[in-house]
């Protein structure tokens, strides 16, 4: 069910056309993060995650029940 409070859904639709995940998992993917079958996105190897990318994520774990981040 989702839980992002109207504040963040407002945030991501600000730089995304609509509220689906496919946008932010485009641009994670993008940028080397992967996705696990646990639903936990692996930061790349020496990235250190931006403010913005730790919103897409904790946005996705709110809103879509993704399982959280690690670092591989």
């Amino acid at each position: 069910m989702p839980q992002a409070s109207d504040e963040d859904r407002k945030k991501y639709t600000d730089r995304f056309p609509d509220i689906g995940c496919k946008h932010a998992i485009h641009e994670l993917e993008k940028r080397g993060y992967k996705l696990s079958r646990q639903w936990e996105w692996t930061v790349p190897e020496g990235h250190t995650p931006t403010d913005e990318e730790l919103f897409w994520i904790g946005f996705l774990i709110d809103e879509w029940d993704f399982g959280g981040i690690s670092h591989g």
